[in-house]
């Protein structure tokens, strides 16, 4: 399903790309394409999926996470679109001045036009002569991204192959990816919590939305808990929940289940997630 949505996001964007492209050598080629089915909002959704990717594997990056060489290619195509859009810029003309704007700003002003409008905003308002120049390379990359994303839907052929698939880690909705996008969402803090043996359990600690990350944690430091701690002074500053998984799960999967996250938080609690003794990297 994550797949689905991240193609169909991609697909929006990558028509932009396109029509921008046929409309730098002809505007009215632009008109075409950019009709009800695809729109300026969907390839600022497009850009913002990319975005929240590019983020969850520099986050994974800072736990050294091992990636399978299918999770590596992945990484390597949305790391390079996202630089790409950190600098891909259009043209506006303002009072006659040509003024060069960042895209995914455009984008975002532009974004709940009338879809009719579309394919005269990209004939009037194109890439920078540098952008131009660059979009060919992020073009291909998002080609073989949407690729990439359609071809994780599909069922092997195979009870074996699928099997296969089952037993190794996800390209798309690992639990490292899951994880990264509960801290990346809610700037949680990762917890590694000491069992009376000496193991440790896998754990993120989650803020309350009432209060400020870094003045609760400047609190703590103030008291007697040790600077490294996150949880030790956690209750002088707001109750904190202690979330028990159901049977089998784990608490990275409350990356798409989090409606009683959302609902602890949005009362002013803090909420501590972790997984059982011998789930996921728990010992």
């Amino acid at each position: 399903e994550m797949s689905k949505q991240f193609a169909h996001h991609l697909e929006h964007l990558q028509a932009y790309f396109e029509a921008a492209k046929r409309a730098a050598g002809s505007p009215s080629l632009a008109y075409p394409r950019m009709g009800a089915s695809v729109s300026l909002e969907g390839a600022m959704i497009g850009c913002m999926v990319i975005q929240g990717l590019a983020k969850n594997f520099r986050m994974q990056e800072k736990d050294e996470v091992k990636w399978t060489k299918e999770q590596e290619r992945l990484r390597s195509l949305i790391l390079g679109v996202d630089e790409f859009l950190q600098e891909a810029k259009v043209c506006e003309r303002r009072s006659d001045m040509e003024v060069h704007t960042k895209l995914t700003d455009w984008l975002q002003r532009m974004s709940h036009c009338m879809p009719y409008a579309a394919g005269n905003l990209v004939a009037n308002v194109p890439f920078t002569s540098d952008t131009q120049l660059s979009s060919e390379h992020c073009e291909e990359r998002l080609r073989e991204l949407t690729h990439l994303f359609e071809s994780l839907q599909q069922s092997e052929e195979s009870c074996l192959r699928n099997t296969q698939r089952f037993l190794k880690s996800p390209t798309v909705g690992s639990l490292n990816q899951l994880r990264a996008e509960l801290l990346v969402r809610y700037n949680g803090d990762q917890q590694w919590i000491c069992k009376s043996n000496g193991q440790k359990l896998d754990g993120v600690l989650i803020y309350s939305r009432c209060c400020d990350k870094d003045e609760v944690k400047a609190t703590n430091r103030r008291g007697d808990a040790p600077e490294s701690s996150s949880l030790q002074g956690l209750g002088d500053v707001g109750p904190v929940i202690i979330w028990c998984n159901p049977n089998a799960a784990y608490y990275e999967i409350m990356a798409y289940e989090s409606h009683w996250l959302d609902f602890y938080l949005s009362q002013g609690c803090h909420v501590l997630l972790f997984n059982y003794s011998g789930f996921g990297r728990s010992e």
